[in-house]
């Protein structure tokens, strides 16, 4: 229908075929599964001709919303990871399936494997927000979604130490959102930062990682 919206990611993979076009110039004739590295780059309203198996053709236009896939490499054991894309669904149960995961904590809420559902505190995933993530088995977490909105920065953050995640897309160096006027210590799987240390063995913020600040 006119006006409805269409996002790109992983759909089943069933033998039709799509031809996309739309603003410009771009057109595509591709099979499910339709997978973000043939979507379109830009958002905007799309023609859309479908053929099903059978040759019969439908026209329509859509909204198309490009989604971002984001992949975190999980070890074995112990974990510190953030989001910086958000899915339709960011409940655990969803983000999670298929993998190993024995259990996932926050400063304040947790999810166990072995834990019943009700008791849980911890049911989703939230951009922008750091876990600890201890697996059973090595894996990946993919997770398709729209870029997020959220702001890193330490005025939110309370004194002691918080569990922060970095939302964006592209690594910065630390100095660029924390000096010694907000934090006392940065700390990650990789290293430390020390505001004014001789000694930091790390500068930068990088995607998909976690960290623990100590304002």
């Amino acid at each position: 229908n006119q006006g409805s919206t269409l996002s790109f990611g992983p759909s089943p993979n069933v033998a039709n075929t799509w031809i996309w076009s739309g603003p410009n110039g771009f057109t595509s004739s591709i099979r499910n599964p339709i997978i973000p590295s043939i979507a379109p780059v830009n958002q905007g309203t799309y023609s859309v001709t479908y053929t099903d198996l059978n040759g019969c053709k439908t026209a329509t236009k859509y909204n198309i919303t490009v989604l971002t896939l984001q992949t975190i490499a999980l070890s074995k054991g112990w974990n510190l990871i953030s989001t910086n894309v958000v899915a339709n669904d960011s409940s655990i149960a969803t983000l999670f399936s298929g993998l190993n995961v024995q259990e996932i904590k926050t400063m304040d809420a947790f999810w166990s494997k072995i834990q019943n559902v009700a008791f849980n505190s911890l049911l989703t995933i939230e951009s922008g927000k750091g876990y600890f993530v201890n697996m059973n088995v090595a894996g990946t977490l993919s997770i398709y979604g729209l870029p997020s909105v959220q702001v890193l920065t330490a005025t939110t953050l309370k004194t002691g130490w918080n569990l922060i995640g970095y939302p964006y897309q592209a690594p910065n160096v630390i100095t660029a959102f924390f000096t010694a006027s907000n934090t006392k210590l940065l700390k990650s799987y990789e290293g430390f930062w020390i505001p004014n240390g001789t000694l930091n063995s790390i500068s930068s913020l990088i995607p998909s990682k976690g960290y623990m600040l100590k304002k």
